[in-house]
């Protein structure tokens, strides 16, 4: 069987025709065999193959990284009393945009320089800040960059409980 099945359509086509005429001869192994119409029909069939494919209509190219960032964004937003058109996204520092939050607590002209020069090495060490130069009160400024409104902000006192001596503190 194995030597028809190895044959390919005109060898087949040629056995089929010499069956139809009483007998066909076929060499294997070395040996010679003849074949007649009742041990051997050769039928030529249209065989229609169907293929079942599956193609995904959502593709996942990051393996699990959009659930990780949603459940970071889910932890890291809340709102701010009982108004909910406050609302806060406080990210951990190793992914928040704005690591640094420098504020000067005099409008002095001579701490420009000063202020350009800590924003410039925090820069070249990769560490993003923003420069607030605004001559609103510190307490609205730490809380604008936060997304506070300025009427929940509680202001920062210094060391020796002074509150109008307020300092600056990370945002």
């Amino acid at each position: 069987m194995q030597v028809i099945s190895d044959m390919d359509e005109a060898e087949l086509l040629k056995v089929k025709g010499d069956l139809a005429q009483g007998s066909a001869a076929i060499t294997a192994d070395g040996r010679n065999f003849q074949l007649t119409p009742d041990l051997l029909t050769i039928k030529q069939t249209v065989v229609t193959q169907s293929m079942w494919e599956f193609i995904p209509n959502v593709i996942e190219p990051l393996f699990g990284l959009g659930h990780i960032l949603y459940m970071l964004l889910e932890h890291s937003f809340w709102t701010c009393g009982d108004d909910e058109k406050k609302g806060v996204l406080l990210l951990p520092i190793l992914v928040a945009p704005i690591k640094v939050l420098i504020v000067t607590l005099s409008a002095k002209e001579e701490l420009k320089p000063l202020v350009q020069e800590v924003s410039a090495k925090l820069r070249r060490e990769g560490v993003f800040s923003r420069v607030d130069d605004s001559t609103a009160s510190i307490e609205l400024r730490i809380s604008l960059l936060q997304g506070l409104a300025a009427e929940t902000a509680e202001p920062a006192q210094d060391p020796d409980g002074d509150p109008s001596a307020s300092r600056g503190s990370h945002a």
